[in-house]
């Protein structure tokens, strides 16, 4: 555990020592990439500055996440899905992603959890799931449902887990994590790093919350719920709906259309 201060000088220690040994085969490939195999090598003082930078946010966010996901443990990294023959269909079509990570505790309650790198400030605000609305009357859907897509894969693929939480973890200082958590495992999954009680509203999970449904209840209502929107979104789309409509000013900051 991160929690335990020589477990996680170690795993500074392993940390800086993988980041100088891929940073080496960077230089070493340098000229052989192959497709799909980008290259980082400085070659100015802004390049030199950026991995300062990066090296400095990895090792921070091991402090951070060193009060994270008590009795939690990495069961997975980079877990691929829909390649090749495993055909995985959500929302009425093929999907294939890869989930950054999936923790397990010793009573099979999973978390999924996305690496951002970006700024913390509003990560929280653009990023929990549960925006606002009656959750019983149904899901107002999110900003991004991009783990919450990967939540419902993995609870597919894995029946005996029990998926508890969908989250983002912000690797840029000073790091922040958001998403969907189970109302139960609140404290454990944010431990020292406790949201406040206006937050609670947008990210805590109630048990009993049906999100319009009367099918089931809690996460699994919640995962279904966004399905069904998202369906719905594609249905619009294969239907030539594609009409510019962002829900605020921001939505399309990184649209490369207007490059």
């Amino acid at each position: 555990s991160l929690a335990d201060e020589g477990a996680l000088a170690e795993a500074r220690e392993i940390l800086s020592a993988e980041f100088d040994a891929h940073l080496e085969r960077q230089y070493l490939t340098c000229g052989r990439s192959q497709v799909g195999e980008p290259r980082l090598v400085a070659h100015s003082s802004s390049d030199h500055g950026a991995l300062v930078t990066l090296r400095r946010d990895l090792l921070s966010l091991l402090d951070y996440e060193s009060g994270l996901f008590q009795g939690f443990e990495p069961r997975y990294m980079e877990w691929d899905f829909g390649y090749g023959e495993d055909v995985v269909t959500y929302a009425g079509v093929r999907l294939k992603g890869t989930v950054d990570r999936l923790d397990v505790d010793a009573h099979g309650q999973a978390l999924i959890i996305d690496y951002k790198y970006r700024k913390a400030k509003g990560f929280e605000a653009e990023h929990d799931a549960l925006p606002g609305g009656d959750l019983a009357a149904g899901l107002v859907l999110p900003r991004h449902v991009q783990s919450l897509v990967y939540a419902q894969v993995v609870r597919r693929a894995f029946p005996d887990l029990k998926l508890r939480g969908s989250l983002y973890l912000c690797g840029r200082r000073a790091h922040a994590l958001a998403g969907a958590v189970d109302e139960n495992l609140v404290e454990r999954v944010f431990g020292s790093h406790v949201p406040s009680r206006r937050r609670l509203a947008r990210l805590a999970v109630d048990r009993t919350a049906s999100f319009g449904r009367d099918d089931d209840a809690g996460m699994n209502a919640l995962l279904d719920a966004c399905e069904e929107l998202v369906a719905a979104k594609i249905e619009r789309l294969l239907a030539g709906d594609i009409e510019p409509n962002p829900v605020d000013k921001n939505a399309c900051t990184y649209c490369p259309v207007l490059d």
